[in-house]
């Protein structure tokens, strides 16, 4: 087909492509010849890139650095197989967790692949006020799960630093009868 008879078929069509456009309209009056409207279109289109170009750039804020997307308290692991070894790695817990002025506090309990337990501990900020659950003055507390056993330390670490300024403990673990058992806590300076 040639381009004449293209726009003999359309009202407009495209006759060259080339850095100028040129397109035809075909005449509705027969006295007419064929119009040419030429359209500068590399011309337009460079303008239209440098004003996009420009108010894209001026919505956007100055450079300012890296932008922070995500944040989380340091957290700890440990693998433990009696409450023995669990209130060991709440220690450990404590020592990681000075090193960022905070608390450990047991999020997350749990069976690995191997059947050995493990529990997450994370890392929170101590305050002069701390929570506490429970009180018990003389820091005897009953516990049926690993939970509980760490609830009831959180609360003597709590008590030790009110009283002593330390939250270091030391713990002994009794099993007095089936599912129910005895810790009792003692502040360490």
């Amino acid at each position: 087909m040639s381009p004449a008879r293209i726009c003999s078929r359309e009202p407009f069509c495209v006759v060259n492509v080339k850095p100028v456009l040129r397109l035809t309209r075909v005449s509705e009056h027969k006295e007419d010849n064929v119009a040419h409207i030429a359209l500068r279109i590399p011309k337009a289109l460079a303008s239209i890139s440098i004003l996009a170009c420009l108010a894209t750039a001026a919505c956007v804020a100055p450079h300012s650095g890296p932008q922070q997307v995500n944040a989380s308290r340091p957290t700890v692991t440990y693998k433990y197989r009696n409450n023995d070894q669990l209130m060991e790695a709440n220690e450990r817990a404590g020592e990681f967790c000075d090193r960022y002025q905070s608390s450990p506090r047991s999020v997350d309990f749990g069976d690995d692949r191997d059947g050995q337990r493990y529990v997450v501990f994370e890392c929170v900020a101590s305050g002069p006020t701390a929570e506490r659950t429970r009180y018990d003055s003389n820091m005897t507390y009953t516990f049926r799960t690993d939970r509980e056993l760490m609830e009831a330390s959180r609360d003597a670490r709590a008590y030790c630093k009110e009283q002593t300024g330390s939250s270091r403990i030391r713990s002994d673990i009794t099993d007095d009868s089936g599912d129910v058992k005895r810790v009792h806590f003692e502040c360490r300076t």
